[in-house]
């Protein structure tokens, strides 16, 4: 903030400043804006910024809320050289403020949506994977969220040669409960671990040759997983996340026999996806 306002006065802002000088109204609402934040956390960093205005007026900082700031911005006008000094700091203060808010905070809606697509092509064979993966959750705290999600996964593998021939389709509905944790990296930057008990459906189909009747069955798994991510806010409210790899132990609930832990670090793990984060307007 110190390096903010340092730019201010040395010049550094002339565009910003000059376009302040054509709204006398776009100062009013800066004003009012002030006040808001002089009642909130905001105020010492409020105070500091009046400190930097040369003006003895724009120095009386007081708790009294907008209309007493609106009386000193109207006193000083808008081609006032510290009204103009007044209005690039508040402006740089609340571009400050918006991006210290770019992160989780307790009792945030999560709307969110993965994708995860895998493509192998060669010669002898083909396979394609894809996943989509709607969710939504609430931070419980600043750090921790626990939702639910409600997915899709198709799989398809294809051996096209006559004399070996296999395709084999997969349909697999799946619905899920998860808890993630956010560890911060850096400023609007998180690694995260997310736990998640999925059930699914797996619908089965083979043909061992081109003109056969396909073998159909179904499987119906209980999976418990942890899957490593990194998260990146691109403002407040949205956010972009991959998730790379998972430890994964899947319970046969039709033959448990069938039942197995994986351990996937390969190409078709990997996932990409957004989030909204809805959140209460603070008063």
């Amino acid at each position: 903030m110190v390096k903010l306002l340092t730019y201010v006065r040395s010049g550094v802002c002339p565009a910003l400043c000059s376009f302040v000088d054509d709204s006398n109204s776009f100062g009013r609402s800066l004003a009012k804006r002030l006040g808001r934040a002089i009642r909130s956390n905001l105020f010492e960093k409020a105070k500091r910024i009046s400190a930097a205005i040369p003006n003895a007026k724009s120095r009386k900082i007081d708790r009294h809320g907008p209309a007493k700031w609106h009386y000193y911005c109207s006193a000083m006008g808008p081609n006032h050289p510290s009204m103009k000094q007044f209005l690039c700091s508040t402006f740089l203060l609340f571009l400050f403020s918006a991006h210290s808010n770019a992160q989780p905070q307790k009792k945030d809606i999560l709307l969110g949506a993965g994708v995860s697509v895998y493509s192998d092509h060669s010669a002898s064979d083909k396979r394609v994977n894809a996943q989509f993966s709607p969710s939504i959750g609430r931070m419980v705290t600043d750090l921790w969220l626990v939702g639910t999600t409600v997915g899709f996964q198709y799989y398809k593998y294809l051996r096209p040669d006559t004399s070996n021939y296999l395709l084999v389709r997969t349909n697999t509905p799946i619905v899920g409960f998860f808890a993630r944790r956010y560890f911060p990296l850096a400023p609007k930057l998180y690694l995260n671990l997310t736990g998640s008990n999925d059930l699914s459906l797996e619908f089965y189909s083979s043909k061992s040759a081109p003109g056969d009747s396909p073998y159909q069955s179904s499987e119906f798994t209980a999976d418990l997983a942890f899957v490593p991510g990194i998260t990146y806010f691109l403002a407040p409210n949205w956010s972009v996340f991959a998730q790379f790899g998972s430890l994964r132990y899947s319970f046969n609930l039709i033959d448990p026999s069938e039942s197995h832990f994986q351990l996937s670090l390969t190409a078709n793990s990997f996932g990409l996806g957004v989030q909204y984060f809805l959140r209460k307007r603070a008063k």
